[in-house]
């Protein structure tokens, strides 16, 4: 098969060109403007069966040769090839020089003297202009005093940076611009004129542009070759495959975004207004003066006022607060400092997140964590608070377009599947194919009781902390944090080591894996998943011992977690032929949304739902073998908050 490593640019979100190079049919390295005639010509070059085409970053790419019509036939990325073989740094750049001594230039090189130009136009039509003053600004003071401020007009911040530049040419017009923050007046100049943007490939030196996208091409396939033998030399040729495979979900989920009702996260804003500014009126009457709940230091004198907090340490972050939380003040300063996360983090930072569509469209990274799980972020829909009714609200703000519903899928338990599976342990096997509740039983050794005496609040829950903490070797100093963070203060260290004993002791078989998967790190410095996938783990030889035992967890660690994503993955693979066949062969809403964790979301057609349900279903229970039943949970809603059980028939 031959060879074809292909790189796009783009200029203003738009494709400008495409640049290959390869063994077959393109040597030496080609550039294409994005016209018609040059997109069938690398069209025809990267559709035949016989082609290999080599990306870095194929996420990005191929995404923009989709928007020019290309499907290239067979794929392959060098950044997910670099991840897999635990290559510290996957930028093209670092890797074109470490691998093959090739020093390339960076966008911003090859661009600056255009933008600098750009820059200096800009901000001298700026300057002929006329700009009212900034209105005057109330201000809080750390001691809870108002003042006003008179910020500076904004023609003369120009006036000064544009001085400044006649006196040092040297200086980069954009980047001072952009320090600027919008509502420092930047905001009044970007309303009139549009915003600063840098200058791109087509407003640089034709053979200089050039010469710089084809260098990107050319460090692709030039890195390819030891990447590939690397690969097959830790027979990662599956693994590579599965992670490729199921980009096009994941970038079909980046495309299709989530529906956001503006009006109900209005609503939670205005109630996280009231409970903020009512809880900062309880903490001003219960200290008797003003405190400012997110300073440190006030928070600490307070607390040491108070007879609460002796330590001389200053930190007051959540865990070193959870253990007051018991004194009505520290629970105040909790609640507020919750629900100012809530408003700036969710409530205004989704609301910043929403595209002209309405939707909001999270970015999945696929080679940013250790175990291979996908990472979302821009914004980090992954995240979304669900153990406090605020926090589900949040949720309810994401909602299925009209004539549509929520259809989710979750893995029960897969984590606790996996390690079953992996340690082979007779009691957590004889549960899952029995069908019994392993929560339930490490919850009767916990606390002595029969099944019938067990209560859901007091006793399985908490034995669901100690059946996922216990995967994970967690002590039991982590695990009594663990409980206090979850509101459950009723156990001591003590109390904790006993519970942890007492998983030892319900399944055995577990920590005789763990001791196999240690001593397998220990003389190879690295683990497998059930796919093949490696963890390198050269922390558990150190000589440290915290380091060593760093190490430690993070070897049993990964294949539990590893699995799981693969799980995962490997569900995404085999659905994504099904939904294009219910969206391009049938014309019917299908869209995958989100993957949270072990769950997959889609959005479908009501009318549907009795179908595409049971069949995605059956794919997701199937997807992986496993030496336990996999079971997976269904459910609908109208948004992601209201999702209920959906009856499979």
């Amino acid at each position: 098969m031959g060879i074809v490593a292909v790189d796009t640019e783009t200029v203003r979100s738009k494709p400008w060109s495409v640049q290959t190079m390869g063994d077959h049919h393109c040597a030496p390295a080609m550039w294409y403007c994005a016209d018609e005639g040059s997109v069938l010509t690398v069209k025809s070059m990267l559709e035949m069966s016989d082609t290999l085409t080599v990306l870095h970053n194929a996420k990005f790419d191929l995404r923009i040769n989709c928007a020019l019509g290309i499907h290239p036939s067979h794929c392959e990325c060098t950044m997910q090839m670099a991840y897999l073989i635990g290559e510290p740094r996957l930028s093209l750049k670092v890797l074109a020089y470490r691998i093959a001594g090739i020093d390339m230039p960076t966008y911003t090189d090859v661009t600056s003297e255009a933008t600098q130009a750009k820059a200096l136009e800009y901000l001298q039509m700026a300057e002929s202009m006329t700009w009212p003053d900034p209105d005057p600004v109330l201000e809080t003071k750390n001691d809870g005093s108002l003042r006003v401020k008179y910020p500076q007009n904004i023609g003369k911040k120009i006036k000064r940076r544009l001085k400044n530049y006649s006196v040092d040419p040297t200086i980069d017009l954009y980047d001072k611009w952009h320090t600027l923050a919008w509502e420092d007046g930047r905001g009044q100049v970007e309303m009139v004129l549009g915003k600063l943007e840098r200058a791109g490939l087509d407003e640089v030196d034709g053979d200089k542009a050039e010469t710089y996208a084809k260098l990107d091409a050319e460090a692709t396939y030039a890195i390819y070759p030891y990447l590939h033998a690397r690969i097959e030399e830790l027979g990662l040729q599956d693994v590579l495959e599965r992670d490729m495979s199921m980009l096009p979900m994941v970038m079909e989920m980046e495309d299709n975004g989530v529906l956001l009702d503006k009006e109900e996260l209005e609503s939670l804003g205005r109630d996280l207004d009231i409970l903020t500014d009512d809880t900062q009126a309880d903490i001003d009457f219960l200290a008797g003066h003003y405190v400012n709940p997110r300073s440190s230091q006030q928070v600490v004198a307070l607390l040491q006022d108070e007879g609460i907090y002796t330590d001389l340490e200053t930190s007051t972050d959540a865990s070193v607060l959870d253990q007051y939380r018991d004194h009505t003040i520290v629970g105040k300063i909790q609640d507020y400092r919750a629900y100012t996360k809530l408003q700036s983090t969710y409530v205004r930072g989704l609301a910043k997140s929403v595209g002209e569509d309405g939707r909001i469209h999270t970015q999945y990274s696929t080679t940013r964590t250790e175990t291979g799980r996908l990472a979302s972020s821009k914004p980090n829909l992954q995240n979304i608070p669900v153990r406090t009714e605020l926090g589900r609200r949040i949720r309810k703000a994401f909602v299925a377009e009209e004539g549509c519903s929520f259809l989710a899928f979750d893995y029960s338990q897969i984590e606790l599947r996996v390690s079953a599976h992996e340690s082979q342990d007779p009691t957590m096997m004889d549960i899952y194919w029995n069908d019994g509740d392993i929560h339930m039983t490490t919850a009767c050794t916990m606390f002595g009781l029969p099944p019938d005496k067990i209560d859901d609040k007091a006793h399985r829950r908490p034995a669901k902390t100690v059946n996922f903490g216990a995967l994970y070797l967690i002590s039991a100093k982590g695990l009594i944090a663990q409980f206090q963070h979850e509101g459950l203060t009723q156990f001591t260290e003590e109390l904790c080591q006993d519970f942890l004993d007492g998983f030892r002791t319900t399944y055995p078989g577990f920590y005789d894996w763990v001791d196999e998967v240690t001593a397998e790190a220990r003389r190879t410095g690295m683990v497998r998943d059930m796919f093949g996938r490696i963890r390198f783990v050269p922390e558990i030889n150190s000589s440290l011992k915290y380091v060593r035992e760093a190490g430690i967890r993070q070897a049993v660690n990964a294949p539990i977690q590893s699995g799981a994503g693969g799980i995962l993955k490997e569900a995404m693979w085999r659905l994504s032929p099904i939904v294009n066949q219910w969206r391009d062969d049938y014309g019917v809403i299908c869209r995958p949304l989100l993957q949270i964790h072990d769950e997959l979301i889609f959005e479908v057609e009501d009318e549907y739902l009795p179908i595409m349900a049971p069949q995605f279903h059956e794919v997701m229970c199937t997807a992986v073998e496993l030496t336990v039943p996999v079971k997976v949970d269904c459910e609908v809603g109208k948004n992601w908050k209201e999702l209920g059980a959906y009856d499979l028939g």
